[in-house]
């Protein structure tokens, strides 16, 4: 079935039927199946998505879909997923927000991760924080972690070193 095929029809409210939990997981299945196209369509299509979106599976789907497309849409979308979040002081929700940008494989993620340590909304206290960017680095982004100059092994190492030195417990969950 095409992605518009999957959409919920304009009068349907939100619930957790099994038909209608099947029905998100499919259509965005087939927006990230569209995403790795790459190319101009499948970026409209994901802002669409991410635009429409009703619920926080939707946005989020998006959100990571649109992650193939560095640039306006995926910026658009990831200041508005953030700025909704923030707005309702949903930490969790800023957690999923963070995973997404950390594993994010675009050129530069290793600067972005390091950027994103120096958010606002990061607290090197907080070990879902750390688990979100850290640990989301080091095991959901494997081309940016195993760059062949070594970066990001060693900005893992001196976070594993800093982290023993403040927290040792929190090892155990981000490595």
């Amino acid at each position: 079935p095409s992605h518009q095929a999957l959409a919920p029809p304009p009068d349907e409210t939100f619930t957790i039927a099994p038909a209608a939990v099947g029905r998100r997981r499919l259509r965005n299945v087939c927006l990230d199946y569209l995403s790795r196209l790459a190319d101009a369509e499948a970026e409209t299509l994901c802002l669409a998505h991410f635009r429409s979106a009703t619920t926080m599976t939707d946005s989020l789907a998006a959100l990571g879909a649109l992650t193939r497309f560095p640039g306006a849409a995926f910026d658009e979308a990831s200041a508005a997923f953030y700025g909704k979040a923030k707005a309702n002081s949903e930490a969790l929700v800023i957690n999923k927000w963070f995973m997404v940008q950390a594993a994010n494989p675009a050129p530069g993620a290793l600067e972005t991760v390091k950027g994103l340590m120096a958010h606002e909304a990061f607290d090197g206290t907080n070990p879902n924080r750390v688990r979100s960017v850290i640990g989301v680095f080091a095991s959901a982004n494997p081309t940016a972690f195993h760059a062949l100059d070594g970066a990001g092994y060693e900005f893992i190492a001196a976070q594993v070193i800093a982290i023993d030195q403040k927290n040792p417990q929190l090892l155990h969950d981000v490595t």
